[in-house]
């Protein structure tokens, strides 16, 4: 079944990939895409989307115009691929991250502010993020890192209240048979 009509030739490419098994050529994509492709400008398009997913580590090359869909290694989270796909092109649009990285509107959007906040991109008029500082490695969210943090806090407090209510609760059953037993 080839992939739907509205998303983007790379997430497109993504879905034709998972019903590809073993080795694979550009031809096999294309084939895979059926009515998607109808031109040589729509192959092209292709071959980029090919080239995309590729350097973000969903696929490798195992020899000139042959691929393999990487399947040993754990595939990059969503904000490792965004990472690569920024630190690439050096700017980027939300779009971009959507199309090329799969993320959603919203988490492309609260990444990139988060970035932002930590001074490795801007915000441009144009709607584009532009890079300026490049850490090497990707900026960890530390605002959001501490919330979790306290949530696992906060979770373990309350289980730790339930037991504690819990032995109470026992303790007062085990009196209460006691004196019903004398």
């Amino acid at each position: 079944m080839p992939p739907k009509h509205h998303t983007g030739i790379t997430a497109a490419v993504r879905e034709a990939l998972q019903t590809l098994n073993g080795v694979f050529s550009v031809d096999h994509v294309v084939n895979a895409l059926g009515t998607r492709v109808q031109t040589y400008h729509d192959k092209d398009r292709v071959k980029k989307a090919i080239y995309e997913i590729l350097k973000t580590g969903g696929i490798e090359r195992i020899e000139h115009g042959l691929y393999q869909t990487v399947r040993t290694k754990k595939a990059p989270e969503i904000r490792e691929r965004m990472w690569r796909i920024l630190r690439a092109n050096r700017a980027v649009t939300i779009e971009d991250l959507q199309e090329l990285a799969g993320a959603g509107e919203a988490y492309a959007k609260e990444w990139l502010q988060m970035l932002a906040r930590q001074g490795v991109v801007r915000h441009l008029k144009n709607g584009r993020w532009q890079m300026i500082y490049d850490p090497v490695e990707m900026p960890r969210d530390k605002e959001k890192a501490e919330k979790l943090r306290n949530i696992r806090l906060r979770k373990r407090e309350a289980v730790e209240d339930a037991l504690n209510r819990a032995q109470t609760a026992i303790i007062e059953a085990r009196t209460a048979l006691g004196k019903m037993e004398e």
